[in-house]
């Protein structure tokens, strides 16, 4: 397992326990960061090219079979890209749409993917 495997395993794992309610916003927000931190993924850290590469390698096929909806994914991460946020504040912030009551969620495209 690479090492980037193993930042979006813990990032799924965390995502979850947000999710259930087993670990709070805050706590989230500190490992996001300690974790980004430690795995050298932080802007500083890292070229464009580089962070180019870590967002294709943890995406994968993002053309995908539907109808943009991953590339829409892969867009989301354009500022890591451009060294203008980094991956802690746009996970957190794509996390924010899953703890927000349901009236306040975005609507979703209808591109049938589940």
């Amino acid at each position: 397992m690479t090492n980037l495997d193993l930042y979006i395993k813990q990032i799924r794992m965390m995502n979850e326990f947000v999710h259930t309610g087993a670990l709070s916003l805050r706590d989230y927000e500190k490992s996001m960061g300690d974790l980004t931190e430690k795995m050298g993924y932080l802007i500083k850290d890292t070229t464009k090219e580089e962070r180019e590469k870590i967002v294709a390698e943890s995406l994968g096929n993002i053309d995908g079979s539907c109808d943009g909806c991953m590339a829409g994914l892969a867009d989301m991460y354009q500022d890591y890209i451009d060294g203008k946020r980094e991956l802690k504040e746009i996970n957190m912030a794509f996390q924010a749409g899953f703890v927000m009551d349901d009236g306040d969620k975005p609507e979703k495209s209808d591109c049938g993917c589940k």
